[in-house]
């Protein structure tokens, strides 16, 4: 038996899982998704594992946790971590939700284990979001001291879709499980005596 109520979810699990991905293989390894771009040497763009000219097509290497002084500092790039951990949560979500799906029982019983685990997720990508928002905000503001022109990147955008995208399912799990599916309403077969 397939639940189809569960489909929704499940795509927007996917959709999210997808751009969180593209986020975690950002520049240095594919140059065309990144987070910030500044005016230097023709042009810089900033990613999860590292930068790259965009005229020389010069990156630096692939790490962890890189620095460009005085703007980027190794604390802020370090704590973007936070995007492959979204999307690892998410992957769990997914495989949680999987089983739910072809259960006979999905409308009868609560699954707050997934309820849970789509809160988690959505709570990684929104510190995720803001963490990288913040660093590259912060960014901005050292690189315009210094009278260079900037711009944020199609990733800030990307993960604000999958950070919405996050919201609507942990909402939905939270409502459908937590709630039972009611949503404050009372079940026709119950009655009261007074």
């Amino acid at each position: 038996m397939f639940d189809r109520h569960t489909v929704p979810s499940f795509i927007l699990l996917t959709c999210s899982l997808v751009l969180l991905v593209l986020t975690t293989f950002s520049v240095p390894f594919v140059k065309s998704f990144y987070f910030f771009r500044a005016d230097i040497n023709g042009g810089v763009t900033f990613g999860m594992w590292g930068w790259c000219f965009d005229l020389s097509g010069q990156c630096s290497p692939k790490q962890f946790g890189y620095v460009w002084v005085p703007q980027l500092t190794q604390i802020l790039t370090k704590l973007l971590i936070l995007f492959p951990a979204a999307a690892g949560l998410t992957l769990i979500s997914m495989a949680v939700l999987t089983p739910v799906m072809f259960s006979r029982y999905s409308r009868m019983h609560p699954f707050p284990l997934f309820a849970l685990l789509a809160l988690a997720t959505w709570l990684c990508s929104a510190a995720a979001f803001g963490i990288s928002l913040a660093n590259w905000l912060i960014a901005r503001n050292r690189f315009h001291k210094s009278g260079v022109a900037t711009s944020l990147g199609p990733l800030i955008w990307m993960d604000l879709g999958a950070l919405v995208l996050l919201l609507i399912v942990a909402t939905n799990a939270s409502c459908g499980s937590l709630c039972r599916g009611h949503m404050g309403r009372r079940h026709s077969g119950v009655y009261f005596t007074y």
